[in-house]
């Protein structure tokens, strides 16, 4: 009830930039844009020949074709998709516009788990998503604790490794760069400005410069509407860790007292660059060249703790591959590519997260255990705040 009882608004300046970003397929802030496959392959091989008259030779060919067209074809589903979502987002953000404040209905899900009912504009949405939201009653700065928070928000968003900084080096981030800020705030449009260069959270950032410009013109008087984000470090293994009492998990992932923050996704890029830097396969010297980024490997470390398969790996690389420009890099290749970084990671992933990837392997065992000898297809647990969690999975069987 607490949640449901905040009060959010649409940050109408954050919605002007993104809207001229989105009706004109810029692309700013990694805003989804539409993707042709076309615009990349060849034409099909053979394409003017029926299936039953091609030799064996071109049915190679055309298949290897398809094999090569398959993650384009992919690429412009999912991009096309996230377009409109991203235009079903602003329509929605538009209409929200005229009210001074609006409310979130919540709803928990079998596992306890809290989310919006809303499906397109929420708090909880993607980052751009997120930018689009503020708080409709303002707090003031007027502390020391409350301007190193604010301060935080800003250089998490804009990213380069400042979130893993303490915040007195962000604090000095922000204040070294805030004529800078405050430009980005004035004129957004310009893509030298700094906020474009943001390679974490643009859109945040954006909130956020539009927000210091005006804590910076007068600070005893703002009130700032800027919800500030706290994150854990890979939610789900610091839960395994702390269960295990992993040592060597809990300090990969910011359980133990270190002054230097620790960050697991980086620790399985240097990782997957030190096992491609010894393998002797055909592309391994390619994809060094082409660079093996945190963001590829943040999603694969994260779904470790959900279970997370190679293919789900797979495809999350893929993913960031192509925004990254793999399709240009490899060409015809890709897919080899894609096959080796996917592997590559994996296998760094193991190496990192041994108890982790222990007590899954416990868990789904125990699950098996516990089916079989109950005869049930639902698993029940109480957690310890008396929350009950029934989990099942049913079979399904088509009838004739």
């Amino acid at each position: 009830n607490r949640m449901q009882g905040t009060k959010w608004r649409v940050n109408q300046k954050v919605l002007e930039v993104m809207l001229a970003a989105s009706e004109n397929d810029l692309g700013w802030g990694d805003l989804p844009t539409p993707y042709n496959a076309k615009d990349y392959l060849t034409p099909c091989p053979h394409s003017d020949t029926d299936k039953q008259f091609l030799t064996e030779e071109q049915k190679d060919e055309r298949k290897l074709w398809r094999q090569q067209a398959a993650p384009h074809y992919a690429e412009q589903e999912s991009r096309n998709s996230k377009v409109l979502a991203t235009k079903r987002v602003l329509i929605e953000a538009k209409r929200f516009t005229q009210y001074s404040s609006i409310y979130f209905a919540y709803f928990l899900d079998f596992r306890g788990r809290i989310y919006p009912k809303a499906s397109n504009l929420h708090p909880q949405g993607t980052d751009y998503v997120k930018s689009l939201l503020e708080f409709s009653e303002g707090k003031a700065i007027d502390t020391p604790e409350a301007q190193d928070y604010f301060f935080m928000q800003g250089a998490n968003s804009f990213g380069h490794g400042l979130d893993k900084k303490t915040l007195e080096e962000k604090h000095c981030w922000v204040i070294d760069n805030r004529f800078e800020i405050i430009k980005s705030a004035n004129n957004p449009y310009d893509l030298d400005g700094l906020w474009h260069k943001s390679d974490e959270d643009p859109w945040l950032f954006l909130a956020f410069c539009f927000e210091y410009a005006e804590y910076f013109k007068d600070s005893a008087h703002f009130k700032s509407h800027l919800p500030i984000a706290f994150d854990g470090s890979c939610n789900g293994l610091q839960h395994l860790s702390a269960m295990l009492l992993d040592e060597v998990g809990g300090e990969a992932v910011n359980l133990t007292s270190k002054d230097v923050k620790q960050d697991i996704y980086d620790t399985v890029r240097l990782g997957t660059i030190n096992l491609l830097e010894e393998s002797t396969e055909p592309l391994s010297d390619s994809l060094l060249e082409f660079g093996i980024t945190r963001k590829a490997c943040k999603r694969p470390v994260m779904i470790v703790p959900y279970a997370g398969t190679p293919r789900a790996c797979r495809k999350y690389i893929s993913e960031q591959m192509i925004k990254e420009g793999a399709n240009e890099f490899f060409g015809d290749n890709f897919s080899e590519a894609l096959t080796l970084y996917t592997a590559t990671v994996w296998e760094s992933i193991g190496n990192t997260i041994v108890k982790g990837k222990e007590i899954m392997s416990f868990l789904a065992t125990l699950a098996k255990i516990v089916i079989k000898e109950k005869d049930t297809h639902t698993i029940t647990w109480t957690t310890p705040n008396g929350f009950t969690v029934h989990q099942k999975r049913v079979k399904s069987k088509m009838l004739a």
